[in-house]
């Protein structure tokens, strides 16, 4: 498929390369979660039809958008129970460390991405608090995939959501946490690769309906 030459297409960048087989040493699940955004987000940039150069940009911010996990303890990362407020804060620091790390392999668009993947549209992400239009759409893309398939994906403390929870779930948080128009887009391809069409039973963009599935 489009999106996995995509995300497949990182091997030109050696150095990338080699960190997302670090990631995977310290922990595979993270390095699996990460080729699957790298593939959505391809497919994604793909269905805005922006040129090759930006799909591949997309593709490479959606697999090195976990690299800062290299430097948070394997006991965090997988911890089945909830993180104390030091815990979380330096889980949380992983998005900031990502940034620094692959800013000398990349280009800057895609070391922004790694970076501000936990920003959020309200300004209540982190690390900076950035909002709305101070988010490029490389970013944007990365953080719909990144939060779809951490919703689909089993985790130690909860189960994976259905496809039908996860859209419901996305749409509760578009235009707060994450870009509206780019939730359409990752409906509109995950509808279109299942048995059926989710979509159609979805609920109007507002009023929105809260799931009972959580990032």
């Amino acid at each position: 498929m489009r999106g996995n030459r995509e995300a497949a297409a990182v091997t030109r960048n050696g150095a990338a390369d080699q960190l997302a087989a670090l990631l995977g040493e310290h922990d595979l699940g993270s390095l699996r979660h990460s080729w699957r955004v790298g593939y959505l987000a391809g497919e994604m940039a793909a269905s805005l039809g922006v040129p090759a150069e930006e799909r591949h940009a997309a593709a490479l911010a959606g697999l090195l958008h976990d690299v800062g996990k290299l430097g948070i303890p394997t006991s965090l990362l997988g911890k089945p129970s909830p993180l104390s407020e030091e815990e979380a804060r330096l889980v949380r620091s992983h998005a900031s460390i990502g940034g620094l790390m692959v800013r000398p392999l990349v280009s800057a668009d895609v070391a922004d991405a790694v970076r501000d993947h936990h920003e959020r549209i309200d300004g209540g992400g982190y690390p900076a608090g950035l909002r709305g239009g101070e988010l490029s759409w490389l970013t944007r893309v990365v953080s719909v995939a990144d939060t779809y398939d951490a919703l689909v994906s089993q985790r130690p403390y909860r189960r994976g959501c259905s496809k039908l929870e996860a859209f419901l779930e996305l749409q509760r948080v578009a235009g707060t946490q994450l870009d509206g128009g780019m939730v359409e887009v990752l409906i509109e391809l995950e509808s279109a690769a299942g048995e059926q069409c989710p979509r159609l039973l979805l609920p109007p963009a507002r009023p929105r309906l809260r799931s009972t599935c959580s990032q």
